[in-house]
Order: structure tokens, then C-alpha cells, then sequence
């Protein structure tokens, strides 16, 4: 009977390790599905958008990409997608994992609020 209860526990221990090596390929595919959908949304932006401005273009870094989407979303706010989005009409390719780290620390620096996963700047009150 010792055999029987080994092979067990090594087949829970090798079943464990694939659902592991499931999960981070699900995640890895879920990245990619990611990137494909700002790539595409990128393609589209660029075949029907207007001449875009160089000078915002050139400007392209990441906090001023943020700064600009979050401006143009006014007081509707913006989330992380809709920033990505934004940035890539603007010809500018962002990634999650570099947006949202910037959203947080501009929230706990007070430049930002956030609703319900909606980014927008804090209202300043007139002295």
C-alpha cells in the first residue's frame, strides 16, 4: 500500500506543477493578446487619424503621454487602457506595466484621483 500512496502523492505534486506552468502561459498569452489589441487599435488610429502633431509626438515620453491623455480626458477621467489607446492615436506605443506604476505614483504624489479605475487630475482650489 506504501507504493500506491507515493504514486499519489507524486501525481498531485507533477499535477500541481502543470497547472503552475498553466497559469503562466495563460498569462504570457494574455500579454500578447494585450499587445495585439494596442498594435491593431495603433494600425486603425493611424489610417483614419488626422496629420498628428509632431511636437506632441516628439515629446512621446511616457509621463508626458499620460499627462496628455489624462488632459483630454477632462473630468470624465481615463483608465489605463484609454491612456494606451490615446498615446497610440498619437503615434506613441505605451505598455501597462509602465502606465499603471506612473497612475499610482501620481495619485500618491495628490496630482491625481482615481473613480473606479478612472485616472483623472485633482481639482486645485482657487486662493
Amino acid at each position: 500500500m506504501r507504493t500506491a500512496e507515493e504514486a499519489l502523492i507524486m501525481l498531485k505534486a507533477r499535477r500541481d506543477e502543470i497547472k503552475l506552468q498553466l497559469r503562466y502561459l495563460e498569462g504570457m498569452a494574455d500579454g500578447l493578446t494585450e499587445a495585439m489589441r494596442i498594435v491593431d487599435n495603433g494600425i486603425a488610429a493611424m489610417a483614419v487619424a488626422a496629420p498628428i502633431d509632431r511636437r506632441s509626438a516628439m515629446r512621446g515620453t511616457l509621463k508626458a503621454s499620460v499627462i496628455d491623455a489624462l488632459t483630454a480626458a477632462g473630468d470624465v477621467g481615463a483608465t489605463v487602457t484609454d491612456v494606451m489607446e490615446c498615446a497610440a492615436k498619437a503615434g506613441v506605443i505605451l505598455n501597462r506595466q509602465s502606465v499603471s506604476p506612473l497612475l499610482s505614483r501620481m495619485k500618491a504624489d495628490g496630482v491625481v484621483s482615481c473613480n473606479g479605475g478612472r485616472y483623472m487630475f485633482k481639482q486645485r482650489e482657487l486662493a
